[in-house]
């Protein structure tokens, strides 16, 4: 029983270890919303916008 759990172990540390250090970046983009300052938003909410002016 040793032996195996001793080779699974071993295994194990070979097995490459995935890295998952959190959320890819959200690109942002400075835009001007209305009347205010530009601002630095979200890309999406910018193009938001931009397509909520046009139709």
């Amino acid at each position: 029983m040793r032996p195996i759990l001793l080779a699974l172990m071993v295994m194990v540390s070979w097995v490459p270890q995935v890295h998952a250090d959190g959320a890819p970046a959200m690109p942002l983009k400075l835009c001007q919303m209305d009347q205010a300052q530009p601002q630095l938003v979200p890309e999406y909410q910018c193009l938001w916008h931009e397509m909520s002016k046009k139709g």
